[in-house]
């Protein structure tokens, strides 16, 4: 059986002014969605996952000058939220960041993806040609 999707998408330079509108558009379409009854803790988690994914894309897709553009993908159904954030930036080996702080240290560079992976129900990263693609999903509690 196929599920009824609702998806939404904005497009915007990858600049720390955006950060925020991003955030607040994905707060936005996730609270406002009938379908859903996200509470404010899982709406909290989305942001959150939104604010540390679009920041990494800030701070390493464009390295130096270069401001390239972060696309905000959040695709809606009965069971939840998929968010995938996608940038044709510098890609990263998804595999060896986000590792746990150790010792009470934090590491310098990895936190971000540590965070996402703890607020969300699963976590992927595809390289696809020039696209990188982030991909968390938000169950329904």
């Amino acid at each position: 059986m196929e599920r009824d999707t609702l998806t939404k998408t904005i497009e915007l330079p990858a600049t720390v002014d955006n950060l925020e509108s991003l955030c607040s558009f994905a707060r936005k379409v996730c609270g406002s969605a009938s379908t859903l009854a996200l509470s404010e803790e899982q709406l909290y988690k989305i942001e959150l996952a939104v604010s540390e994914a679009v920041t990494n894309v800030i701070k390493y897709a464009y390295p130096g000058a270069e401001v390239g553009t972060v696309v905000l993908e959040l695709a809606l159904d009965d069971d939840g939220v998929t968010i995938k954030v996608k940038d044709q930036g510098v890609g990263f080996d998804f595999e060896k960041a986000g590792e746990p702080p150790r010792d009470g240290v934090a590491r310098e560079s990895g936190l971000g993806i540590y965070i996402i992976r703890s607020v969300s129900e699963s976590v992927r990263y595809r390289d696809e040609g020039p696209l990188h693609v982030l991909t968390m999903r938000f169950g329904v509690a």
